[in-house]
């Protein structure tokens, strides 16, 4: 026998003819689908009512009924429908990299990767390709999709006089550009940038700003900084007492930058210990959990 019925396959076994699978139209054998019922898609032998997902994402074909990783053109995946899509919803646009629609940044009605059109209660901002949110009197500004009072402390106001702006991460405040440091936190201002040294000719005044020395010769003639360090015990707790040669204005996040605090455990970090400075010159700092120094 080598020939069976629509909805057969040949069963070698017994040389007979046996029925597909029921979700089947067609099959090779019991374990293999060809072609699948109507409603059904087609993925590796199997077939689904809708594709998978995990950890490879498919999308249903109308056009044919199989599941692929990748729509053929003009076809476009959108992950919402699970499907092949010849056109991307209002929100969404064609991207032509991973064959997908993708979604428009929040505040959109239309884009290709920046914006250009707004939803209703946004204005566009054209500069920036960006949609921001029309907030009220009381809560005029607007920062990562809320409506705020005012910019807070590591965010700057954008020229659309709207949107609050978070400045880069090496800004403890900023001005104009996200880059645009005005402070810093953990290190020294220099030239509207962040460093963790001053460069030569220049000192770090009490705001921890370089100063040039041309400003104040005395400053920079005072010796290298240089520190050392002991250990205490009080109320069964153990603290490192760090001495520096000359007076110092550090904050926690700036220590560690200046004092290197090694243990038999390796290098102190910052969140191993609470820092408080008892002097111009000595910072006491008291370990959360008892470390023995090399």
């Amino acid at each position: 026998m080598t020939n069976c019925s629509y909805g057969y396959y040949v069963n070698l076994g017994f040389m007979t003819c046996a029925a597909c699978p029921s979700a089947c139209l067609t099959c090779i054998n019991s374990a293999n689908c060809t072609n699948c019922k109507v409603g059904l898609y087609h993925f590796q032998g199997q077939c689904v009512a809708a594709c998978p997902t995990f950890p490879v994402y498919y999308y249903m074909y109308d056009l044919s009924f199989i599941c692929l990783a990748a729509c053929p053109p003009p076809y476009f995946g959108f992950t919402l429908s699970g499907k092949c899509e010849l056109t991307c919803p209002s929100g969404f646009f064609k991207n032509a990299t991973t064959t997908s629609c993708q979604a428009c940044p929040y505040g959109c009605n239309s884009c290709y990767l920046n914006c250009t059109s707004c939803i209703s209660g946004f204005v566009y901002v054209a500069k920036y390709g960006s949609c921001s949110q029309v907030c009220s009197a009381g809560l005029p500004y607007f920062l990562s999709r809320k409506c705020v009072s005012a910019c807070p402390s590591g965010t700057f106001l954008l020229d659309d006089l709207v949107t609050c702006q978070k400045c880069s991460s090496i800004c403890a405040e900023c001005a104009v550009l996200a880059t645009n440091c005005t402070s810093c936190q953990g290190a020294f201002w220099y030239n509207y940038n962040c460093v963790t040294q001053c460069p030569s000719s220049y000192f770090v005044d009490r705001n921890n700003f370089c100063q040039q020395c041309s400003s104040s010769p005395g400053a920079c003639a005072q010796p290298p900084l240089s520190y050392y360090f002991y250990t205490q015990q009080s109320n069964y707790k153990l603290y490192i007492i760090v001495v520096f040669n000359r007076p110092v204005s550090l904050t926690a996040q700036q220590f560690p930058t200046v004092a290197h605090l090694t243990s038999s455990n390796g290098p102190i970090k910052a969140s191993q210990y609470t820092i408080t400075q008892t002097s111009s010159t000595t910072y006491s700092l008291k370990l959360h959990n008892s470390d023995s120094l090399n």
